[in-house]
């Protein structure tokens, strides 16, 4: 079980590992099961379902072992909201800026995160942010992040937004943080007949 868990967790190649990972060759795993009756016995034998699920000697080992593994987290904005806002003739407006937020490590995220949303490229100019917390790990969970944008014109308006813009959280991937959007104010729309039966 060790040796097995030992490959699984530094096993890389640079033929056939995942490039964006290390080349690691397996991204997540898991343990399946505590128990679990088989013809030939039970596998995994984690826990003794006949003497109220207690660990057996191989459990022990799995205990000591995951316990000293640290956790992981990768926060990242796995999507990001673009959206048409209409005006009515009613200018400026301010349009919601949203994005949902996963990770991808292996860990439940207790600590608070900041997440901004930027007007340029190059996260100087910010619109606002939010703080966020709570995410679960192995992307089991995303949850999403919103700020207002105020004082929009008609025509194109792009955005950026940062995850753990603050650089709180050591994350496994700190280049895949982020992400972009775009706001239409008033776009120019052609309307077509609808036939129908």
């Amino acid at each position: 079980m060790e040796a097995t868990f030992d490959y699984l967790s530094t096993a890389r190649s640079t033929t056939l590992g995942y490039p964006d990972d290390d080349n690691r060759l397996v991204q997540q795993w898991l343990w399946y099961s505590l128990a679990a009756a088989t013809e030939a016995g039970r596998a995994s034998d984690l826990a003794d379902p006949d003497n109220a699920y207690a660990l057996t000697l191989v459990g022990q080992r799995w205990q000591s072992y995951v316990r000293n593994l640290p956790p992981t987290y990768d926060l990242y904005p796995s999507r990001v909201a673009s959206s048409v806002v209409r005006s009515g003739g009613s200018l400026p407006v301010t349009a919601t800026l949203t994005v949902w937020i996963a990770n991808e490590g292996d860990a439940f995220l207790n600590s608070v995160s900041r997440v901004t949303f930027y007007r340029d490229a190059a996260l100087s100019d910010p619109i606002g942010s939010a703080l966020v917390s709570g995410i679960s790990g192995c992307h089991m969970r995303e949850v999403a992040v919103t700020v207002q944008w105020p004082g929009l014109g008609p025509g194109t308006h792009e955005f950026w937004v940062k995850v753990d813009s603050e650089g709180w959280i050591r994350e496994l991937d700190e280049t895949n943080n982020v992400g972009r959007g775009v706001v239409l104010v008033d776009p120019l729309s052609v309307y077509l007949p609808l036939v129908t039966r």
